[in-house]
């Protein structure tokens, strides 16, 4: 579709909707109640002692989110970001705690679900949602409630179950790009005891990044599915099945944006300017204006570049999950949850960013994993307690490395098999009606076992150099806990803190171009284990019409395993102890017909102690990915009219400077930046037709979450996407 019919109908709508909704407004009301499951039973988010943000499918497509590296824009100290040039890794961080290594077998101490079962894999973390009910995000350790223990806090992606009814929509999005999206859903009963749900996904679009000398970049072929069958014998027992599927279909990704610096200081260098890098690292000057293999784009456009190797992303899902609820008695349920989930994954990139054959990698990725998990959940008449067991096997092969064609080359290729068992419960208990006590406890085993083989070629001589590097094993064992206190001082308010304990196991840093010096194998790394100190409230008052949520915490981190770039391209990860004191404060009001008003704000001030900076020096260093400040907030107005409900709605949210690595640097320096969305829409009176029109970043804001510097005078970034607009439109049977 045009940019111009897409611009001239934005500009279209707003005197359509004002011109007819002055005479009619929407009845005022109270907030609309928030049904979470993060204690794994049905309850009010007011009810829970945890900084938790929740979108229903309505929120989410009232803010245009569509893939799970969007769900930032409304959660306060919460970043999601693909950690290339591609979805190939994609990192969330929660409270300042991630991890960026971009090894495809690593698992993230932000832990991810959907539907009741953990994904493992970094490289499958960013796809687009589709037939969704619900996100939570849920800040600080877990372990006592969940099957994979995690440090950083949890994302779960609830989609919609078969019903007992028929229901069905087509949901068909046209915007720049010429991106077509097309989501459709169509389920309900089969007989008296059985129901299916079958929802697909198609998403496409050209690249917004163009190649000078080959296809553009950063184009999108996506499809999925996703087919439940949900078998209810009796009341007291069902099972639902779920098959489902995701692909992205061998696109262009890969391109960086080129910018010529000197590495040393982080410092542009202008065209007329001498590079000093190249002059200091290698004796020569690359002309004025140029990185150290003489290039310079011809612009400063960032969504242009010149990439001679192959780009490429190509990945391939599929999963099935069972799920078992019987109930025992009137008061006790079982629960069993078992997944299989595989991915099969390819990435190509050019990572030098320029047209010459300075250095370009890859990554392949084929993992399995299955998992077990058996819950029991009970209540008597002032408590209520969960105990669970959880199995994970994840058995990978993966291949990463790159190469400067006749000079240097590394690829590693290795095998990882984790195993991990873990007991796990918690119980509540009722002192009074007002006050509660929460205590949990968790034994996790982790079992790594590793083999690998390292490739040199050119430098190491005129054949290449295959050396097989000793086998790897590492078994880790240790505990979480939970303590809290909840107190209810009226029916609307909240009070609540605690301690809990979280850990994450152990691994190894399989990075070719740290191995390859010295053939003395894989770096090994130990668990890391975080202690977390809050306090928080929740409270609605002004009869309903307002809610304020807040939390203040303070982590305590032993051997925080800090991920670092101590050379380009050459991955390492090494433990170290931290800190991080913060808050979250969200804040939701409808005061007046038809308005909706959301803020949230989110502080940080983390910091990593003793990092290694260089031979025999350690220093103080910013955690990545922890800006001192962040906040989102949205607008909404809605008119009722005789001819349906129109809406209007703005968001934003800012993130502030931050750094992208624990080695802190002028290059890795991530600047702040403001992103604007908007939407006007309309739906008819009976729900079944909704029409909008919307905007991406309004005001075509520049900035990048990703940089690199490329040891050769120069960055490599990778910006967010311009300025995009479209139309959409549902309908539902």
């Amino acid at each position: 579709m045009s940019k111009t019919i897409i611009t001239n109908t934005l500009a279209m709508l707003p005197f359509v909707i004002l011109s007819g909704a002055s005479a009619y407004a929407q009845p005022s009301g109270v907030l609309e109640e928030i049904i979470v499951t993060a204690q794994k039973r049905d309850q009010n988010l007011q009810d829970v002692g945890i900084s938790i943000s929740a979108f229903s499918a309505d929120q989410l497509r009232d803010a245009g989110i569509t893939s799970t590296d969007e769900l930032d824009r409304m959660a306060p100290n919460v970043l999601i970001r693909n950690g290339a040039a591609g979805p190939t890794i994609t990192e969330f961080s929660i409270r300042g705690v991630s991890q960026n290594d971009f090894g495809d077998h690593n698992e993230a101490p932000v832990a991810v679900y959907v539907d009741g079962a953990y994904v493992s894999y970094y490289g499958g973390l960013s796809f687009g949602m589709f037939d969704i009910e619900r996100v939570e995000i849920l800040r600080g350790p877990q372990g006592t409630v969940f099957g994979r223990n995690a440090t950083g806090g949890l994302v779960h992606l609830i989609s919609q179950k078969p019903t007992d009814e028929f229901e069905a929509f087509v949901d068909l999005t046209l915007a720049d790009y010429d991106q077509v999206r097309v989501e459709a859903a169509i389920g309900g009963p089969l007989t008296d005891t059985l129901s299916a749900r079958v929802a697909i996904l198609s998403d496409e679009h050209d690249g917004y990044i163009d190649n000078r000398i080959g296809p553009d970049t950063n184009e999108q072929d996506a499809t999925a599915y996703r087919a439940q069958l949900l078998f209810k014998p009796s009341d007291a027992v069902d099972f639902l099945l779920n098959v489902h599927g995701y692909d992205d279909d061998k696109v262009a990704a890969g391109g960086y944006t080129h910018e010529v610096v000197d590495e040393d200081t982080g410092r542009p260098i202008g065209p007329d300017e001498i590079n000093p890098f190249c002059v200091n690292n290698f004796g020569y000057s690359a002309g004025p204006g140029n990185d150290c293999g003489f290039y310079r784009e011809p612009d400063n456009d960032p969504f242009s570049g010149s990439y001679d190797g192959p780009l490429l992303f190509d990945r391939s899902l599929f999963g099935t999950t069972g799920t078992l609820n019987w109930d025992l008695s009137d008061t006790i349920t079982l629960t069993s949850i078992t997944d299989y989930l595989k991915i099969e994954k390819r990435y190509l990139e050019d990572s030098d960013g320029s047209p010459n054959p300075i250095f370009n990698s890859d990554s392949d990725q084929d993992a399995d994993q299955v998992s077990q998990e058996i819950r029991l959940n009970g209540e008597m008449d002032n408590s209520r307690w969960l105990a669970g067991f959880y199995y994970l096997n994840i058995d990978g092969d993966y291949e990463q490395g790159g190469e400067t064609p006749d000079f240097f080359g590394s690829h590693m290729n290795w095998s990882l098999e984790t195993t991990t068992w873990s007991v796990f419960g918690q119980m509540e208990y009722d002192f009074t009606p007002e006050l509660t006590l929460i205590a949990g406890l968790r034994w996790t085993e982790d079992d790594k076992d590793a083999s690998q083989t390292l490739t040199c070629s050119y430098v190491c001589g005129p054949e290449p150099l295959v050396v097989p590097l000793d086998d790897l094993d590492q078994s880790d064992g240790d505990y979480s806990y939970k303590l809290q206190l909840e107190w209810h001082p009226a029916d609307d308010t909240m009070l609540y803190a605690g301690v809990t304990r979280g850990n994450k196991a152990g691994g190894f840093s399989f990075a070719p171009f740290v191995s390859i010096n010295t053939f003395q194998g894989v770096p090994a790394y130990d668990p890391e284990v975080l202690t977390s100190y809050e306090a928080g409230f929740k409270t609605t008052f002004g009869d309903g019409l307002y809610r304020l949520n807040g939390s203040l915490f303070y982590y305590d981190y032993e051997d925080y395993q800090a991920f670092s770039l101590p050379a380009p391209f050459t991955q390492l990860i090494v433990n170290v102890d931290a800190t991080v004191v913060g808050a979250e404060l969200e804040f939701v009001a409808t005061p007046w017909e038809g308005w909706e008003f959301q803020l949230g704000m989110g502080w940080l001030d983390a910091e990593a102690e003793d990092v290694p900076t260089g031979p025999g020096t350690v220093d103080d260093q910013e955690m990545p990915q922890s800006p001192s400040f962040s906040a989102n907030g949205l607008i909404r107005k809605s008119w009722l009219m005789s001819s349906g409900t129109l809406s209007a709605q703005v968001d934003a949210n800012y993130v502030g400077e931050r750094q992208q690595a624990v080695l802190n640097s002028f290059g890795g320096t991530l600047e702040d930046y403001v992103l604007t969305n908007a939407r006007i829409g309309w739906a008819s009176p009976d729900d079944k037709w909704d029409v909008s029109a919307f905007v991406k970043n309004v005001f075509d804001e520049e900035f990048y979450p990703v940089t690199f510097g490329t040891g050769n005078g120069a960055v490599i970034r990778v910006y967010n996407p311009p300025r995009w607009a479209g139309l959409q439109a549902r309908y539902r049977w």
